[in-house]
């Protein structure tokens, strides 16, 4: 019956936004958050900014527009997740990925890579 009647609670249960209000006093005034050292196991882009939040150094490297650029202040496993799938982090983790696999294709490291051979032929003999 009670659940026909809006706005009213079954009795001996708390209204959803009770519990939520409950939820965010605890973050605010209880909780300690911190960053976890574990993070950094998956995610070397993460840093420990010792002001009490954590910044992305691709996004930083590249001058991405986003909340990791500054500090971000949460320390909350949901926002590092929320930065990893934004568009914004995705290019500059494929561009950091990219500048640090030598690249042998390009005509620029080929003759480096002929050079080198060469150089070495010549010192044996």
């Amino acid at each position: 019956m009670w659940q026909f009647i809006q706005g009213v609670s079954q009795p001996g249960k708390n209204h959803p936004t009770e519990k939520r209000k409950y939820n965010h006093d605890y973050d605010q005034n209880k909780r300690k958050r911190e960053f976890q050292l574990g993070w950094l196991e998956t995610r070397p882009w993460l840093t420990n900014d010792h002001e009490g939040g954590m910044k992305c150094t691709y996004c930083i490297e590249l001058g991405m527009q986003n909340s990791f650029l500054t500090v971000c202040s949460s320390l909350k496993i949901d926002s590092i997740k929320k930065h990893e799938q934004s568009d914004g982090h995705k290019r500059a983790a494929a561009i950091a990925l990219a500048k640090s696999k030598p690249n042998y294709n390009c005509q620029a490291a080929k003759t480096l890579q002929y050079k080198e051979v060469k150089l070495q032929l010549l010192e044996q003999y």
